[in-house]
């Protein structure tokens, strides 16, 4: 049996994307770290949760390569550990909502993103002195602890200047699907990834019967020993990368073009390629990058 996606010309050769994906990774991460527009609020505290969303993106990436890749060979690389997968691909996909909802109302939202994580790291501190107060061997530990907020409140009043901090928890991604948005285009995108990516990922991430069952058919798979079912577990694991790259690839396109960055070009590029491999990617791109990137 000949499959549509064992045909030469419908394989990506990773090696055409991977030195530009990581050139342009590395490349973003220093332009938001040296370049962050006054627009934006400048280098320094309005740059720091996008150039952490960026490096979190891209270790997360380095890591599943490695645990995904097919050269070099190593019997120690399990076709099973593509299971783990989904859920990576679901934190990336977490920092994407997180990007495109900040972006439409930049000042307030971040502001907010920033005062939700202080009040998070100030409940944890309280939960820890009231379980370990008092308890002398804890003293120590519990003095130094309480000092990690101080940095952290110095961001928030850099962002927050001039602006009320909401009190309420910042939202996840179904939540931020409820919110008003200044563009319906972004609100747009963001119902199309939850449709086709986030509701999977989140299933798989929860053990939800769907998301484990997707998992359970991996496994199956493969432990048929069968070349056809084979086949198919290599399609699933190479599935997973393909649809890592291009959450990712949609993080990093989201910074760029809300910075003005001068390395769209290069992102691009990136998604011409993979566009011709992935009907997914080529969605993606049409739907929102093609527009973003040229403007």
């Amino acid at each position: 049996m000949q499959f549509s996606w064992e045909k030469r010309e419908n394989t990506l050769d990773f090696a055409l994307i991977c030195d530009p994906f990581d050139k342009l990774l590395k490349a973003t991460e220093n332009k938001v770290e040296r370049e962050w527009p006054h627009a934006l609020g400048g280098v320094g505290a309005h740059a720091v949760p996008f150039l952490f969303s960026l490096k979190t993106a891209r270790w997360t990436y380095v890591a599943t390569c490695y645990l995904l890749a097919d050269k070099p060979a190593d019997p120690r690389r399990h076709l099973e550990f593509a299971v783990a997968a989904p859920p990576l691909n679901r934190t990336v996909l977490d920092l994407v909502f997180n990007a495109v909802f900040i972006f439409d109302d930049y000042s307030e939202r971040l502001c907010w993103y920033l005062e939700s994580g202080l009040n998070e790291v100030n409940k944890k501190i309280a939960q820890f002195q009231n379980t370990y107060g008092g308890n002398p061997a804890w003293d120590p530990w519990l003095a130094q602890f309480g000092q990690i907020n101080a940095p952290f409140a110095e961001t928030r009043d850099r962002v927050c200047s001039g602006i009320q901090p909401s009190k309420r928890r910042f939202p996840h991604p179904e939540a931020i699907l409820r919110q008003k948005f200044k563009s319906g285009d972004s609100l747009k995108f963001l119902n199309y990834l939850n449709d086709w990516f986030y509701r999977d990922l989140s299933s798989a991430s929860h053990g939800h019967w769907m998301g484990l069952g997707n998992r359970a058919t991996q496994i199956l798979r493969i432990e048929a020993n069968d070349d056809i079912q084979l086949k198919h577990a290599q399609k699933y694991k190479s599935d997973c990368l393909v649809e890592q790259v291009a959450l990712v690839l949609c993080l990093v396109s989201e910074i760029i073009a809300a910075a003005q960055f001068d390395n769209k070009p290069q992102a691009d590029y990136i998604w011409g390629i993979l566009a011709a491999y992935s009907l997914m990617t080529k969605e993606l791109h049409e739907m929102r990058y093609q527009k973003l990137l040229s403007c």
